[in-house]
């Protein structure tokens, strides 16, 4: 199965969004795909 990630924008968002991708990979959960926005 393939994982796809939409991430969403805004300055603490952005800083959020690596927790999740951490928590994911120590998780066992790899991500294929990212789409987002910017995170200025």
């Amino acid at each position: 199965m393939k994982v796809g990630l939409a991430l969403a924008g805004g300055g603490a968002k952005g800083a959020a969004h690596i927790g999740i991708l951490k928590a994911l990979e120590e998780n066992g959960i790899s991500v294929d795909i990212i789409g987002g926005t910017s995170s200025r």
